[in-house]
């Protein structure tokens, strides 16, 4: 868990200097030689401050809540039964998460390749899924660059799968 919490942390940081960069521009390009404001199309200072940095840990918390509460499953060793499993079969959360996963390749991704491959293994996927889910790949990825573009992947599916129902 603290993994991912640290690119949060990252992430706000990141977007605080982004954005200080970009109210420092706004607040100068709409001066004039004079000192006076002058009208202008360009995006007020208002607009581009999102974040606060006396806030951060706020900020950092609200998120964390969030990622963590659609990855409780992942947490979670209770077991799952419906009404036509009770009788022979019982499954954790996270049996059904990466059963999903591995199905995901499959069908979403189309890599009929890969998805051969690990069915073939003969070897649980929640074995290697958990490791997956609970850290959001930030281990099996190269580069904190590369982790948060496929976190901003993850999010920006979540958002629009979200929508759309």
């Amino acid at each position: 868990m603290h993994e991912i919490l640290s690119y949060i942390f990252l992430a706000i940081e990141t977007d605080l200097l982004e954005h200080g960069v970009k109210a420092e521009n706004v607040s100068l390009a709409g001066l004039n030689d004079v000192g006076e404001d002058k009208e202008s199309d360009e995006t007020k200072e208002e607009d581009v401050r999102i974040l606060d940095a006396a806030k951060i840990m706020h900020d950092a918390f609200i998120l964390f809540e969030c990622v963590m509460s659609s990855l409780a499953p992942a947490y979670d060793a209770q077991i799952i039964q419906s009404a036509e499993q009770r009788d022979y079969q019982s499954e954790s959360p996270m049996e059904v998460m990466s059963r999903s996963i591995v199905s995901k390749i499959r069908h979403v991704a189309g890599d009929e390749e890969l998805y051969r491959h690990i069915t073939n293994m003969n070897v649980p996927p929640q074995l290697y899924c958990t490791r997956w889910v609970r850290l959001m790949f930030s281990r099996e990825v190269v580069g904190q660059d590369n982790v948060m573009k496929l976190w901003d992947l993850f999010f920006d599916l979540t958002t629009t799968s979200s929508q759309s129902q």
